[in-house]
């Protein structure tokens, strides 16, 4: 499968063999996503966090917490689902359920990119320029 999503668009999963659409749905996103096994995270156009299920395009979990909060795209670090937000938090995620299972606050500048994941911890860039490594939870 081969996955996009659009800004006032759609998430499409496309079938490579036959190269039509196997599902839709109507997301607006202006970030990356991250699929990780049967689980698709995306950031909504008004920074909601969701969970498609990417075989059926299903809707499993939405986050609507940090609404406008202007979140990084998700990446996946120790099992989590992780998004930085332009107020220096980094949101840790239950993927399974979408609940918080922390949040870190880095830098009151806020988080620029979405961290970086690396071989003992990861990597943060701040709105302010700094790069720190961390140590993961």
């Amino acid at each position: 499968m081969l996955y996009a999503v659009g800004y006032n668009g759609q998430l499409v999963a496309i079938d490579l063999r036959s190269g039509r659409p196997a599902w839709k749905r109507t997301y607006s996103s202006a970030t990356d996503f991250l699929v990780v096994g049967s689980y698709l995270f995306l950031i909504t156009d008004k920074d909601h966090v969701v969970a498609v299920d990417a075989r059926s395009g299903t809707e499993l979990w939405q986050n609507n917490d940090l609404e406008y909060r202007q979140l990084t795209a998700p990446v996946a670090i120790s099992g989590y689902v992780v998004v930085g937000d332009a107020e220096g938090y980094l949101h840790w995620m239950d993927p399974n359920s979408g609940e918080f299972v922390a949040q870190q606050k880095l830098d009151s500048s806020g988080i620029a990119v979405a961290p970086v994941k690396v071989d003992d911890g990861y990597v943060v860039i701040t709105r302010d320029g700094t790069i720190s490594k961390k140590q993961t939870l």
